[in-house]
């Protein structure tokens, strides 16, 4: 009797798993570390003394969300770096103020960023158990410093991506139901996610939309639109009002704090940057450019030799769209990195389906059942990934000589020597506009004031 080559399947995924639950608790050791020791940086800072504490900090819970609903739809709200506020970020952190009552602390201000990273591992972790996607996709997910550090600050870019990632765990749950009404409750979860993470970053439309357009042409190609609207509407019809709303808030933001872009706006160098600033050391992108492009050329040739569906790289597709809507839309340049942070996991799982095209290729030419070749890309991929984030370790464990802490140490020598200054007396930190928050915390908690001229300086307490 043939006997299979290689380990046994059970072994693999129970190892995975012990790996990736030990590696996650790691991760969210260093973020939370980060998230209790990391001074509050400038957008932290404006979030809070503008749309949060005003709205809740005295306030209770009910009273809070009414000031804020008050705040979101009347023409009279404050419209000055309207970026700043993520809705799900600001009235998370609200609520969590209103609920403690503790006023302006670093720590309880990160709370909601914290568990939208939980979210972002949980999900990770469940694809992966549920055989969505193979452990190096999940590795792939955790190995971007730039993403893990933003699930450290209390900003929306992080909550989008949880939940964007969250939604495709949903997406690939609806592809493995066999009933109608499996894909349906799916596909509306999924649909629920996304709006949420509009919600979280208004930002993410162009992600969440790519993905609305590759759902709405399964059903179509299933022949059962008219049975899906029909079983759906109820929650589909206030979902689709609050994704128009949200784009509609999206053009506002960009009204009156217009995005910050970067140089280069054509299709490669979109590519090329995403890349560098996610998935590995810069100085390596052109090479992992060329490698990439090669796992595409064997995805087409696959395709071609129809030994595996064009379903096969769905993300591959989506993702791609979503470069090219980026190109046509924004000639003045593209979004800076941050931006990208919601499609970061549409990147990942095309580069999963990449891989798997060439595990596919390899496990073939040698016996489509030996289970080594797999185990040697994954261990390969896995090293490569801790090898590219060890150089950007240092920042996510707090590496105290960048100059971000002198802001507010500099604010509190201050105030405990009893002086004031100018604020031009900060102007060679780092973390210069942070001061607006420890001296709006400082004036809070006692009563001090450590500036002699306030003009200018916003928001104030």
């Amino acid at each position: 009797m043939e006997t299979k080559r290689g380990i046994d399947e059970k072994i693999l995924r129970r190892t995975g798993m012990i790996i990736l639950i030990l590696a996650a608790l790691g991760l969210l050791f260093v973020v939370i570390r980060r998230a209790i020791l990391w001074p509050i940086l400038w957008d932290e800072g404006v979030t809070y003394c503008a749309y949060v504490h005003p709205m809740f900090g005295e306030y209770d819970l009910i009273s809070g969300l009414k000031n804020y609903w008050w705040h979101m739809t009347s023409p009279l709200g404050c419209t000055m770096c309207l970026g700043n506020n993520h809705i799900l970020n600001s009235v998370g952190i609200g609520i969590v103020n209103a609920l403690t009552g503790i006023c302006y602390d670093e720590t309880l201000i990160r709370i909601p960023i914290m568990i939208c990273f939980v979210i972002y591992l949980a999900a990770s972790i469940i694809m992966y158990k549920k055989r969505y996607i193979s452990f190096s996709t999940v590795i792939f997910f955790w190995s971007s410093t730039l993403v893990i550090e933003y699930f450290s600050m209390a900003r929306g870019y992080g909550m989008a991506a949880a939940f964007v990632i969250l939604a495709l765990l949903f997406l690939e749950a609806s592809k493995k139901k066999e009933t109608n009404k499996g894909k349906n409750v799916n596909i509306i979860l999924c649909i629920f996610a996304l709006t949420i993470a509009e919600v979280a970053n208004t930002v993410s439309f162009l992600s969440v939309f790519v993905i609305y357009v590759y759902i709405f042409i399964c059903i179509l190609r299933e022949k059962r639109l008219g049975e899906f609207l029909k079983k759906t509407w109820i929650p589909l019809i206030p979902l689709v009002a609050m994704n128009l709303v949200m784009v509609l808030y999206h053009f506002k933001t960009v009204k009156y704090d217009n995005l910050e872009t970067a140089e280069g706006f054509s299709f490669f160098s979109i590519i090329r940057r995403f890349v560098s600033d996610f998935c590995i050391r810069s100085d390596i992108s052109i090479m992992i450019l060329v490698i990439l492009g090669l796992l595409i050329a064997v995805a087409v040739t696959r395709v071609v030799m129809k030994k595996d569906k064009i379903d096969h790289y769905k993300y591959v597709l989506m993702f791609l769209a979503y470069v090219l809507i980026i190109h046509f839309l924004r000639k003045v340049g593209q979004p800076v990195a941050r931006e990208h942070i919601p499609a970061y996991p549409l990147f990942v799982m095309a580069i999963g389906e990449l891989v798997r095209g060439l595990t596919k290729t390899v496990q073939g030419a040698i016996k489509k059942d030996c289970t080594i070749p797999r185990i040697i890309i994954n261990i390969g991929l896995m090293v490569f990934c801790i090898w590219s984030l060890l150089p950007n370790f240092k920042n996510l464990n707090m590496d105290t000589s960048s100059g971000y802490l002198a802001c507010r140490d500099k604010a509190y020598a201050l105030y405990e020597a009893g002086e004031q200054v100018d604020y031009s007396y900060f102007y060679d930190q780092k973390n210069i506009q942070g001061i607006w928050f420890y001296r709006n915390k400082i004036l809070h908690d006692y009563g001090y004031e450590i500036l002699t001229d306030t003009t200018g300086i916003w928001p104030a307490e």
